[in-house]
């Protein structure tokens, strides 16, 4: 007992120890140019970054000399500009964007310095209104973009790539098999289609979970089973196949195959 208020001690004069430290620079003119926090000569706290009439530019978070938390850009007038979330030296979390006037431009959310899933585009004068929609996939570390939406003032969809319609339920139960029905709505432009996927609980495709499916028609069935109950990922990869062939001047005969990939990602519930 005594060994343990004897380490507590010694923490709390460690840290007492360790006291914050601002530091400041300036332009050439005198104004100030920026003002951080620090603890043993390391970034740790809120940092502020003025222009050169002292106008605010940016406020950002610090951990051991590494951006973590948001990090807040602002216009000459003093409005937002945009709002990123930092984690250990990554953009990670909701992001939001906005137009000079103030109105929001376009909000997501970053994964590990890459942005996926839902990313939302608005209208810079009708506040609020969403211009397009779309939706971003990491595969292989490459980020694709699943599919795009376009809409007009009334809020209805004039435009809509979508090369992959998947029809699943919402939800399921566990060790339960339910079907996914896949169709590829660009089939008639390729010689052969190939679609490789899988359905895990993790978003970074794993090779042992893998399936190769040859689509010989338009339409096609995925069996998907969840071991344990939680959100389940069906995601993957489709390569359209086109071959063309050509003769050259010694009239042999040669062909060249262009690909063409598409990837998706849906979301299951699994449950008890």
């Amino acid at each position: 007992m005594r060994h343990s208020i004897f380490l507590a001690l010694i923490l709390l004069i460690l840290t007492a120890c360790e006291s914050v430290e601002t530091k400041k620079e300036y332009y050439a003119n005198g104004t100030l140019k920026s003002e951080c926090e620090y603890i043993s000569n390391l970034r740790n706290g809120q940092e502020l970054k003025y222009d050169s009439v002292g106008a605010l530019v940016t406020k950002q978070f610090f951990k051991n000399d590494t951006l973590d938390g948001p990090k807040i850009a602002y216009y000459s007038d003093g409005a937002i500009s945009e709002i990123i979330n930092y984690k250990r030296g990554r953009e990670h979390g909701d992001f939001f964007k906005f137009y000079a006037n103030g109105n929001i431009g376009s909000k997501g959310t970053n994964q590990d310095g890459k942005t996926l899933g839902m990313f939302f585009v608005y209208d810079p004068y009708d506040s609020g209104r969403l211009i397009k929609e779309a939706y971003l996939v990491n595969w292989n570390n490459e980020v694709f973009q699943y599919y795009v939406k376009k809409f007009e003032k009334s809020g209805e969809s004039y435009f809509e790539h979508r090369p992959l319609t998947i029809d699943l339920p919402v939800s399921m139960k566990a060790k339960e098999s339910k079907f996914a029905e896949f169709e590829f709505n660009e089939m008639p432009k390729f010689d052969s289609v190939l679609m490789v996927v899988e359905f895990s609980r993790y978003r970074i495709n794993n090779q042992l979970d893998l399936d190769t499916i040859f689509m010989n028609d338009q339409k096609i069935e995925y069996q998907m089973i969840g071991k344990d109950t939680g959100v389940y990922f069906l995601r993957g990869f489709i390569i359209g196949n086109n071959t063309i062939k050509n003769e050259d001047e010694a009239d042999s005969l040669l062909s060249e195959t262009f690909s063409t990939y598409y990837v998706f990602e849906e979301r299951v519930r699994v449950e008890k």
